[in-house]
């Protein structure tokens, strides 16, 4: 190993943090060997001594309006990055496989920054303004002392914030001519708003209240054979009408994180629990440019991702199929993206060549001629960028859990259950003791990954009634509308409503099914009591029509 390596290795420890204040200080030429050989691999080497340290502390991560806020005191001493090196602090939330990234804390060498500062004063305004660092600390040897005090607030979509997000401060580490993962460190999420109250649910003074034993929760049938996919949308970015793959080069190195959320998980884990079997690779372009240019510049770029997904992931080389498909321009997508922005210039007309025109006929020449090019300016700044991506899409085959293992699984790959499996944890959790608030979550969760299964929304929707949640209830209940198995829990669902006449109804069809009959009875007998007590219309009238939802 080079022995420039070896003065990484302070940095490479980072960020072992407490959430509130952390001291690292190590001298470099005592670092354990295993600790090195741990975290970048090799041996070690002879190198001089000198002591180097990064004092993390005040670290937070809160919620304010529609803006995540970042914050934490970053102290540097000494020389933390070798010659011609540069460190990476870059705070990055993560909501599924989509990533937003916060401006980078850029600690680097003097050599580096030389050739920095001719790179960055070779870039048009706009392009510098993105690749701006939050602070940029040069190293002046063993006399580093800097302090950066780090406050920045970034937009977050309200779709993004999302059940299992996580706010983590990565570090890489840059060389001559890459860019690699050093560490990271997860912050946890606060909400600093003020929190309102609880929206109760107004429920007329005859609606019940639903327990466990009102309703219905079927076993899933067992999965013989667990295949699962994940899929990525990754936009590298490319020098002009380039193909290489450069981790360096604007913010790829916060795309290529993606991958490596995506893979990581799927290739670490002991032999066995998880099999990748196929993973595809297609390329997209921007309109701009000629078609079978575009079209070959894709396929170069799919061929080029795919190579450095070798390159990195190994093991991906052992698969029966690894395709690379280079698409061209994404006109399907350039067209969705018009209709969901108001702001396109003559949205209307831009539709109406998109649909209209054929490729070959000059459709791109009509956008650039269209109103003196401004709708197709509009579209180059702010639609085409997000048309030049790569989708990935990786299947694999997961084991089948034992009943031990099921619960550990749940809370950390949830994805990866059946749905018999995900019903099992559900089972262990809840019980006369559960509150009812959080009640039968698990079932939801088999919902979200078996969306189109009766059985799973089924059950679904009974923990939903149980909980007295008549939105998410009817989330499910909605797809359920013909299914027989489901005529109580509609009964349930229009008595909790108010519905009386629809509610009878259902329980009436419920008669008919052996399952549920004695249920439905009962709920029968219990409505006549209610309506009757309530002074509301009597419980033989006939169900009326109002919409979509009626019985049928």
């Amino acid at each position: 190993m080079n022995t420039r390596y070896l003065s990484r290795a302070v940095v490479l420890v980072g960020l072992l943090l407490s959430f509130h204040t952390v001291f690292i200080s190590e001298s470099v030429g005592q670092t354990p060997d295993d600790l090195v050989a741990a975290v970048i691999g090799g041996k070690t080497a002879e190198t001089k001594s000198y002591s180097a340290e990064l004092r993390f502390s005040d670290i937070s991560a809160t919620f304010e309006g529609d803006s995540l806020r970042v914050s934490y005191r970053l102290n540097i001493q000494g020389r933390v990055v070798g010659y011609d090196e540069a460190l990476h602090v870059v705070p990055v939330y993560g909501a599924g496989h989509e990533l937003y990234s916060f401006p980078p804390v850029l600690i680097q060498d003097g050599a580096r920054n030389s050739y920095y500062r001719r790179e960055m004063n070779l870039l048009d305004n706009e392009t510098y303004l993105e690749r701006r660092p939050y602070r940029l600390v040069v190293l002046d040897g063993a006399r580093t002392r800097e302090t950066v005090e780090y406050r920045y607030s970034l937009y977050i979509p309200r779709e993004a914030r999302k059940e299992g997000s996580t706010l983590k401060i990565y570090q890489f580490l840059q060389d001559c001519c890459d860019l690699r993962e050093a560490d990271a460190y997860e912050v946890p999420l606060t909400d600093g708003q003020v929190e309102e109250a609880p929206r109760v649910v107004e429920l007329p003074p005859a609606a019940p209240v639903i327990t466990p034993s009102d309703v219905r929760f079927l076993r899933p049938a067992a999965e013989a054979v667990k295949m699962r996919e994940e899929h990525a949308t990754v936009r590298i970015g490319f020098k002009v009408a380039r193909h290489d793959i450069l981790p360096t080069f604007g913010q790829n190195y916060v795309e290529l994180l993606k991958v490596k959320e995506l893979l990581s998980p799927l290739l670490s884990g002991r032999p066995g629990d998880i099999e990748v079997e196929e993973a595809s690779i297609r390329g997209y372009a921007s309109p701009e440019g000629g078609f079978e240019y575009n079209r070959n510049l894709s396929q170069r770029r799919a061929d080029s991702f795919k190579n450095y997904l070798l390159n990195r992931y190994g093991s991906l080389r052992g698969l029966s199929s690894f395709s690379a498909m280079g698409l061209g321009e994404d006109w399907e997508g350039l067209r969705k993206s018009v209709e969901e922005h108001s702001a396109v210039p003559m949205r209307s007309q831009v539709l109406a060549i998109i649909d209209f025109v054929d490729l070959y006929s000059g459709r791109e020449k009509q956008l650039m001629d269209l109103g003196g090019g401004v709708p197709y300016n509009y579209m180059l700044e702010h639609l085409f960028p997000a048309l030049r991506r790569m989708e990935m899409e990786v299947r694999y085959r997961v084991r089948s859990y034992r009943p031990e293992e099921v619960g550990r699984i749940y809370d950390s790959r949830p994805q990866d259950l059946s749905q018999e499996e995900i019903y099992e944890v559900a089972q262990r959790r809840n019980d006369a003791s559960t509150p009812r608030h959080l009640y039968g979550l698990e079932y939801a969760k088999a919902a979200k990954y078996f969306p189109e299964d009766r059985i799973a929304n089924l059950n679904a929707s009974s923990a939903a009634l149980v909980r007295g949640d008549l939105k998410e209830a009817w989330t499910y209940l909605s797809r359920l509308v013909d299914a027989p198995e489901a005529t109580n829990n509609l009964g349930l669902y229009y008595w909790l409503k108010g519905d009386l006449p629809r509610a009878e109804a259902y329980f009436k069809r419920s008669l008919r099914d052996p399952a549920q009959a004695e249920k439905a009875r009962d709920f029968l007998r219990r409505l006549a009591s209610d309506a009757a007590a309530s002074g509301s219309a009597s419980s033989s009238a006939a169900p009326h029509s109002t919409s979509g939802s009626d019985v049928k």
